[in-house]
């Protein structure tokens, strides 16, 4: 499924978001590498996926790089 397939792509978590829709938003406007999916199965489920991660992207540097 997509799910296997994109497993290690993003990370699932539950709880209350702190940002707003809107906010999250011009965050994923300001980096185009990120995309937002969602989908519907008992609860609403969101997650953020980077169409060009790879392991040595993954660095301090990397995921400070969008700092507002």
């Amino acid at each position: 499924s997509v799910f296997e397939i994109e497993r290690e792509a993003f990370v699932s978590v539950s709880g209350e978001c702190p940002l707003t829709l809107d906010e999250v938003l011009n965050f994923l406007s300001q980096c185009p590498e990120l995309s937002l999916g969602w989908f519907e199965e008992g609860q609403l489920v969101a997650f953020i996926i980077g169409s060009g991660w790879g392991k040595e992207r993954l660095e301090q540097e990397a995921m400070t790089q969008h700092i507002p």
